[in-house]
C-alpha cells in the first residue's frame, strides 16, 4: 500500500514538471532575439555614357547638270543629370558637277557643326543653348557663327522616338564675300527635331535650322535634313537616305547671276556607325 501511494505521488508530479519545462523553453525561445535579415544590395547607378552615330556616303542630283559628291555626318549627346545634357552635331558636304561633258567644277562645299545645352523643366518644356558654326565657300560664305537661347516644347516623347521645336533668340557674326550684310547681328534662330520608329526595320529622321538676322529680314539661312533609317542592317552599322538642302538669302543680285543659289537639295545615301545606347 505504501508503495502503490509512492508511485501515484511520483505520477502526479510528472505533468507539472513537464509543463514547467515548457513554459520555460517557451519563453527564453521569446526572449531570444530573431537573426538579423541580411543588408539590402544598393545598386550603383549606372554612369552617364555618350551615345549617338557617325556615317558618311555619296549623293547624287540627276539633271541638267551630273552632281555627285560625299557627306560625313555625326551626332553626340549625354546624359549628364535626369535634367541636363549636352549634344554636339556635324556634317560636311562636298560635291561637283560636270556641264555638257565638260570639266567637273566645285557645286557645294560646307559645313555646319553645333553643340546643344539642354536643361528639362518638366516633361514637356525644357531651356535649350544652341551655338553653331557654319561655312560654303561656294556661295562666298567664310563663316558665320550664332548662339540662340530660348524655352524649347516637347510635343510628344517616347521609346520610338521624339518631336521637339526650340524658338529661340540670340547674337551671331558673319564674314562673307558675296552677301549684302556682314558683321555681328542679333537675330531669331529655331531648331527642331523629329525621329519616330516604324518598325524594327525603318525608321524616319529629320531635322531642320532656322536663322534670321532681327535688323535685315532678307539676311536668313536654313539647313535641314529629311530621311529613312534602317537599323537592322547589321549590328551597329545601318543605313540611311534621305535629303539635304539648304536656303540662303544673303546673296547679292551680282552672286545669283554668276551661279549662286538660294535654294539647294542633294540626295544622300550613308553607312552609320552607332555609338553607346
Amino acid at each position: 500500500m505504501k508503495i502503490l501511494m509512492i508511485v501515484a505521488s511520483r505520477a502526479a508530479f510528472l505533468p507539472a514538471f513537464f509543463l514547467s519545462a515548457c513554459c520555460a523553453l517557451a519563453q527564453e525561445g521569446a526572449t531570444k532575439p530573431a537573426p538579423a535579415a541580411p543588408p539590402a544590395v544598393v545598386k550603383p547607378e549606372p554612369k552617364p555614357e555618350w551615345f549617338g552615330s557617325i556615317g558618311g556616303g555619296v549623293q547624287a542630283e540627276a539633271g541638267r547638270t551630273a552632281q555627285r559628291g560625299v557627306m560625313l555626318s555625326g551626332q553626340l549627346a549625354k546624359h549628364f543629370t535626369a535634367a541636363d545634357t549636352v549634344s554636339f552635331d556635324g556634317q560636311w558636304t562636298h560635291a561637283s558637277y560636270s556641264f555638257g561633258g565638260g570639266p567637273r567644277a566645285t557645286a557645294a562645299n560646307n559645313h555646319l557643326f553645333g553643340v546643344q545645352y539642354i536643361h528639362r523643366l518638366n516633361n514637356r518644356f525644357f531651356l535649350a543653348d544652341r551655338a553653331f558654326s557654319s561655312a560654303d565657300t561656294v556661295l562666298g560664305i567664310r563663316s558665320r557663327q550664332f548662339n540662340a537661347v530660348g524655352v524649347g516644347m516637347n510635343f510628344f516623347e517616347s521609346k520610338k522616338g521624339q518631336f521637339y521645336i526650340v524658338p529661340g533668340y540670340g547674337f551671331g557674326n558673319q564674314n562673307t564675300s558675296d552677301a549684302v550684310i556682314n558683321g555681328f547681328h542679333t537675330g531669331f534662330a529655331s531648331y527642331e527635331k523629329f525621329t519616330y520608329q516604324l518598325n524594327k526595320q525603318v525608321a524616319v529622321q529629320q531635322w531642320s535650322q532656322v536663322r534670321m538676322n532681327a535688323q535685315y529680314r532678307s539676311d536668313r539661312s536654313i539647313q535641314g535634313y529629311l530621311g529613312v533609317d534602317f537599323p537592322a542592317l547589321y549590328k551597329r552599322l545601318y543605313l540611311s537616305m534621305g535629303v539635304t538642302y539648304t536656303y540662303e538669302g544673303n546673296l547679292t543680285p551680282q552672286a545669283i547671276a554668276g551661279g549662286g543659289s538660294r535654294n539647294d537639295a542633294l540626295f544622300a545615301v550613308k553607312f552609320n556607325y552607332r555609338i553607346g545606347k
